[in-house]
């Protein structure tokens, strides 16, 4: 069966599903969809097996999973708060179309999936090859124990781009997700604009990370570098343009490569097309007179660091994939700001600074959808959130997603 003939199947059996599905009071589909946080709480360390076994994470469930059981009951709680709205009606769309990629894999679906179904709609759902495993055995695990109706979540498998310009073309999928790079997002965007299909995305990133002085690196070093290069679910919330005040800039870098060099390498596995892609950017790195931190012979994957890296390099502000980060320094306040703003993407930032009232002056003015100071990401739920400049198109906070899964009609 040809990966299109598949999408065709997948639209065949949503429609029937949706019949049965939207015949459902509201309160009989939501109770229904309560038991998946329960199920994904009870099957993390099968997910967190599977998913080790397939991108080389730890075995031990990720921030991204851990999240996601939370995420699960937000977006069924708000559900419930939008079908009681006096002032609107929420009416489900169809079939909705997602595609995801292989960072965040379970923050990235689960709300997308939740805010669909709890309105009434169906899923055809194109997941990352990387994480094919994952994804079947979550969807193994949760989903299909639900006793929800047959064909309601459509799973699509496959390496190639055709099922994704399947989705996008046919007629019968009403509305389109996607969660990936920004490169892919806007041929996405484009063909989607040419089908008159409502789309939202949620694309790249290169979130900048600003040290003042006053910031504690002695206490700090271990979630400074778990933002840079842990494998712990972060993803495309990681930071990896490092930007640090002149006064500790060399007593930085001198923490970084004794804390490095005492730590496991960095866990995780590229596909061959991405660490081509990774390669090329640590070469052009270096061939720009970028200085390396940490010898990187005989260590596949392991941390890449490039210092002194001119900041008008495209590699300061485009995205890059695997563990590579740029380190330059910056003088003064207005420095750091001008630096962190200059790429065209803008998803998060991070401000270590033992002076708060710096830190938020200067948070308020980067150029991102979300700011962390003095922390990792404790969350990533957000009832309202979006992406600045090339990091989304269309908001992506759980209100956001219910809304656009929907189509709203205002009573009066």
């Amino acid at each position: 069966m040809s990966d299109f003939l598949k999408v065709v199947h997948a639209v065949k059996a949503g429609n029937s599903a949706l019949g049965v599905w939207q015949k459902l009071e509201f309160a009989e589909r939501l109770e229904k969809l309560r038991s998946f946080p329960e199920f994904l709480a009870e099957s993390q360390n099968q997910i967190s097996y599977e998913y080790s076994q397939e991108v080389g994470a730890p075995q031990t469930a990720t921030l991204d999973l851990i999240q996601s059981i939370d995420l699960a009951k937000r977006v069924l709680g708000l559900a419930e708060e939008f079908q009681a709205s006096e002032e609107f009606s929420y009416l489900p769309v169809g079939l909705v179309g997602l595609i995801t990629g292989a960072e965040n894999p379970f923050t990235s679906s689960v709300a997308r999936i939740l805010a669909a179904l709890s309105l009434g709609n169906a899923i055809i759902w194109k997941p990352s090859s990387a994480v094919e495993k994952t994804i079947s055995r979550m969807v193994e695990l949760t989903f299909s124990k639900m006793n929800l109706p047959d064909g309601l979540i459509s799973v699509l498998q496959a390496s190639s781009n055709e099922i994704s310009q399947g989705m996008i073309d046919h007629p019968g999928i009403h509305q389109l997700m996607f969660v990936g790079s920004t490169g892919a997002g806007k041929e996405i965007y484009a063909r989607a604009a040419q089908a008159g299909k409502r789309i939202q995305l949620s694309m790249g990133a290169r979130n900048p990370a600003i040290i003042f002085a006053d910031a504690d690196l002695k206490a700090n070093i271990e979630p400074l570098v778990q933002s840079f290069f842990d494998f712990h679910g972060l993803g495309r919330w990681r930071a990896s343009r490092i930007f640090v005040q002149e006064s500790i800039y060399k007593s930085f870098l001198d923490h970084l490569q004794v804390y490095l060099q005492k730590t496991p390498d960095y866990l995780g596995r590229l596909t061959s097309e991405v660490n081509s892609r990774f390669e090329a950017s640590f070469g052009q790195a270096i061939d720009e007179k970028g200085k390396s931190l940490l010898p990187i012979e005989g260590k596949e994957l392991a941390p890449r660091v490039i210092f002194d890296l001119t900041n008008c390099s495209t590699l300061q502000q485009d995205e890059i994939e695997g563990p590579l980060i740029t380190v330059s320094s910056f003088k003064y306040q207005f420095d750091a700001l001008k630096y962190a703003n200059t790429s065209p993407l803008g998803k998060a930032a991070y401000v270590w600074s033992n002076d708060l009232e710096k830190a938020k002056k200067v948070a308020r003015k980067l150029e991102v959808g979300r700011v962390f100071i003095n922390q990792l990401p404790k969350s990533f739920i957000t009832d309202r959130y979006i992406g600045a400049k090339e990091s989304g198109f269309g908001a992506e906070g759980v209100k956001d997603l219910l809304e656009f899964c929907s189509h709203r009609v205002n009573v009066t």
